[in-house]
């Protein structure tokens, strides 16, 4: 029997490893069923975190999530077991490879094959916010991290150097509204005062924007906001890049030829950070 423990990680009193006490050899020779172990030097307990029949491989740990590569799915993913919840979940359903997890805080980061070459990849767990650290052409893999800053090791140069993402990544977007178009979408929608105005939202700030959404608007003349809220935009590159040709619809009284109004947005950076655009709404 192979009684192995490899790869241990420790964050406070938890220390976690690949555990090799159920593991197996088949025809060939090769081991399998490797699981991921914990133990809590406060209290002296010892307990298995992960132990399905596929391979777990080099957990990390961070406060009380646990992390690990996980071969279940018939690829490598990312796995992660809140203690404070006993909860486990598969955080990178993308089909392709994720493998080698490091973590820190409400940070994780992996080695990641989706674009067809290795990557490195980032998730704020509290928020959901995931995102491509680097997504260079060469190969890029054994990340780790401290808060949100990022290293790991990169071939671009033609040899292995090291590199970093940290604080730029979390730069804020900044977010404005184009020139609006309105239209009568119909026959209807005239007669009912309805008038659709297409919108393009240019992100022209240095940080990405995620889960974009309008939450209100307010306007002059009596003019009354008609489309359901939140509106989801989904998210937004750097600066340059934007959602074009989104639709609000207005409820414009008879006689109205004119009127003002202001469009409410939030986003998010990648850090989980949170902005109001504008400003914050308050309602009409």
């Amino acid at each position: 029997m192979k009684k192995d423990k490899r790869r241990p990680d420790i964050d406070g009193d938890i220390v976690v490893w690949e555990d090799w006490r159920n593991a197996y050899q088949d025809d060939w020779g090769w081991w399998h069923n490797p699981d991921i172990y914990m133990k809590n030097l406060s209290t002296g307990v010892e307990q298995s975190v992960c132990t399905d029949t596929s391979d777990q491989y080099s957990p990390a740990v961070a406060g009380n999530r646990v992390y690990w590569m996980d071969y279940r799915n018939g690829n490598w993913d990312i796995y992660m077991l809140d203690l404070a919840t006993g909860v486990e979940s598969r955080i990178t359903p993308d089909p392709a490879d994720q493998s080698w997890p490091a973590a820190d805080g409400d940070f994780v980061t992996w080695k990641d094959t989706r674009n067809g070459n290795e990557d490195i990849y980032r998730l704020n767990v509290v928020s959901g916010i995931q995102e491509a650290v680097t997504t260079d052409a060469a190969s890029q893999k054994i990340p780790s991290i401290s808060g949100s800053t990022v290293v790991w090791v990169d071939k671009r140069a033609g040899n292995w150097d090291i590199y970093q993402a940290g604080a730029d990544s979390c730069k804020a977007p900044g977010l404005s509204l184009g020139s609006p178009t309105p239209y009568w979408g119909s026959l209807a929608d005239y007669n009912t005062g309805t008038l659709s105005v297409d919108w393009t939202l240019v992100n022209a700030g240095d940080g990405n924007g995620y889960d974009v959404n309008v939450v209100g608007s307010t306007s002059t003349n009596g003019v009354v906001f008609a489309t359901p809220l939140s509106l989801p935009l989904g998210d937004l590159g750097g600066s340059g890049t934007g959602i074009s040709n989104f639709t609000l619809k207005y409820t414009v009284p008879p006689g109205v030829l004119t009127f003002n109004t202001t469009t409410y947005i939030v986003a998010g950076d990648a850090c989980g950070n949170r902005y109001d655009y504008p400003g914050p709404y308050y309602g009409s």
